[in-house]
């Protein structure tokens, strides 16, 4: 399967200027853990850098600074790392496990943005395909016992 079939759509983004206090409004905003970043202006749609709640909490406020003051481009860790949109999703999932993170931005063949793959969404399917092998077992079991014969 396709890292693109699991990406969501409808990233929020923000670019490299907005303060650290204003990409934690834009979160609450919009009920997200993590902001794709693009160059100020840009309008392609080139991610340069995600950005989580958790890099505002440990990297900003935890530390005592002012977030209303440092930018989402000094905080900004690179490299960036992304998928294409007709990767292998198995192939991204050993890469994230390798580096160590829990998301990335999807691209398409150009690098502009499609979405955002996370273990969240893989979760999510994972856990629809067992509560479907689940429902395969009792429905086996619903089949065999209105089959059965009753033998008097």
């Amino acid at each position: 399967m396709k890292v693109g079939e699991f990406a969501t759509t409808g990233v929020i983004t923000a670019d490299s200027s907005h303060t650290v206090a204003q990409a934690a409004k834009l979160m609450r905003d919009h009920h997200v853990g993590d902001l794709v970043l693009h160059e100020p202006g840009d309008r392609t749609a080139q991610p340069i850098g995600i950005v989580t709640d958790r890099d505002l909490v440990v990297g900003v406020i935890g530390l005592g600074l002012d977030p209303s003051v440092f930018t989402l481009g000094d905080i900004l860790q690179t490299p960036l790392h992304t998928a294409v949109v007709d990767e292998d999703v198995d192939v991204v999932i050993s890469r994230m496990r390798v580096l160590g993170i829990r998301r990335v931005p999807v691209v398409d063949a150009h690098g502009h943005l499609t979405g955002i793959f996370t273990m969240d969404d893989y979760l999510r399917y994972l856990g629809r395909q067992l509560q479907s092998l689940t429902d395969l077992v009792q429905n086996e079991r619903t089949r065999e016992q209105d089959s059965r014969v009753v033998i008097t």
